[in-house]
């Protein structure tokens, strides 16, 4: 994440416990991966199905 971006966020401060809720889709999960990559907070995830996209 470059510095620019991360001066944009609003993110919780260091050591936080960070539960990310992901369906499985791609901007959920590099949701996810940007908040591991940070390295900064305990990151869980949580599967969360919307029933939007069909079958």
């Amino acid at each position: 994440m470059t510095p620019e971006l991360e001066k944009r966020l609003i993110l919780p401060p260091a050591g936080a416990r960070v539960l990310c809720a992901v369906s499985g889709g791609a901007d959920s999960m590099c949701l996810l991966a940007l908040l591991r990559e940070l390295g900064r907070f305990d990151v869980a995830a949580a599967h969360f199905e919307h029933g939007i996209r069909g079958e």
